[in-house]
């Protein structure tokens, strides 16, 4: 592998209010930067799985407004867009660029995906705790409250970080375009052992994290983990 190759890699919290928005400025910030596209996107998700869970966000905005009558429109359309926006965030700002998909074949519970917008709405409940106005300070309170919520990721490996980790770097493949993107939960990009990120830099991948928490979404503040090329896959 190319020790010139690089991924940028946002972290992210998949019930974050405000994930949209923070990741859509990542990706303008790094295009500023790079000046040309990425080799690909890569997302943790299934193009099936996200495509049902996009369906239900008409659904989602009217559980929201029916909980919080008195929210203001922005509040309740971000709670419905952060369904799954982990999954299509990069669409309209890199249309022709290659989506892979790290979840792709996945089995999750039928209930997981059916019934997704009342187990989301629990977690916004959750969130919003102690909220009296529902407005962009309210959506703010809540990602920092999603962030806040976040505990250690427990040292090892699981299944899904080595299925990324192997997904991410035979991605890469020959290509020498230098750098790609990768959209993952926090708990995959944590400077931890085992995680997937872990994985790939000592796999010979360099990689610049960023987690997309409300006080650290500036590009300009990523974390570089330079992979050891000595290391086989």
């Amino acid at each position: 592998m190319d020790n010139k190759v690089q991924l940028f890699v946002a972290g992210v919290i998949h019930q974050d209010p405000l994930g949209r928005p923070q990741v859509q400025r990542w990706l303008r910030e790094l295009l500023l930067r790079e000046r040309r596209p990425p080799t690909f996107v890569a997302v943790e998700w299934d193009k099936d799985d996200l495509a049902r869970i996009v369906s239900q966000r008409p659904k989602l905005a009217e559980l929201a407004k029916a909980q919080w009558p008195n929210a203001t429109t922005e509040f309740i359309d971000a709670l419905a867009d952060a369904a799954g926006y982990e999954g299509d965030s990069h669409a309209t700002i890199l249309p022709s660029v290659e989506t892979v998909w790290l979840d792709e074949g996945r089995e999750p519970d039928a209930e997981e995906i059916e019934r997704f917008t009342e187990f989301r709405m629990v977690k916004y409940k959750a969130l919003a705790a102690g909220l009296e106005k529902f407005d962009l300070e309210g959506l703010k309170y809540m990602s920092a409250a999603a962030w806040n919520s976040v505990l250690p990721r427990v040292e090892g490996t699981t299944p899904r970080d080595e299925k990324f980790a192997t997904r991410l770097y035979t991605a890469f493949g020959i290509n020498t375009s230098n750098w790609a993107i990768a959209i993952l939960g926090a708990d995959h990009t944590a400077d931890s052992p085992g995680s997937a990120i872990d994985l790939l830099i000592h796999n010979g991948i360099s990689c610049n994290v960023t987690n997309m928490a409300p006080d650290n979404i500036s590009a300009k503040q990523s974390v570089h983990l330079t992979g050891n090329p000595s290391i086989s896959k």
